[in-house]
């Protein structure tokens, strides 16, 4: 153990043992990775943080973002290369794919991306709600 060290309660008295950090296994590494292709498989990679339920929290940020920034371009990589196109227009597009896929999930008997589609619609909206709260007491561009 390293960093440990002992604690005492000043409510009751009573000392105990914090462990400190521990070595890291090379598996938690190992586990980071396979997890990757868990819901998505390799075209997940592509638009997601290698992290299982991150899709959720970037689609909240890209809420965030078409809030706060209304007017933003962004870069989409096309077949030929990159473009740049309103914000407004590549998200809003993102959104409704994601409505009528997960919407197309609910008859059809396979809940493998129905999860992943409500996750993709309720980070997106909460991203909008909650933006604001986070910004509070920041400087506007």
């Amino acid at each position: 153990m390293r960093g440990g060290r002992t604690v005492k309660d000043p409510a009751s008295g009573q000392s105990y043992e914090q462990p400190g950090l521990q070595p890291m296994a090379m598996t938690v590494y190992l586990t980071l990775l396979i997890s990757m292709f868990m819901h998505g498989g390799v075209a997940h990679l592509g638009g997601n943080i290698p992290s299982l339920g991150a899709s959720g929290a970037i689609s909240g940020v890209l809420g965030g973002y078409r809030l706060l920034f209304p007017a933003g371009r962004v870069r989409m990589l096309v077949r030929g290369g990159t473009t740049e196109m309103p914000a407004w227009t590549s998200i809003g597009l993102w959104f409704v794919f994601q409505l009528v896929a997960g919407m197309g999930m609910l008859g059809g008997g396979s809940q493998a991306g129905g999860v992943a589609y409500a996750a993709h619609i309720g980070g997106f909206v909460a991203g909008l709600i909650l933006v604001k709260a986070f910004a509070a007491g920041r400087p506007s561009r």
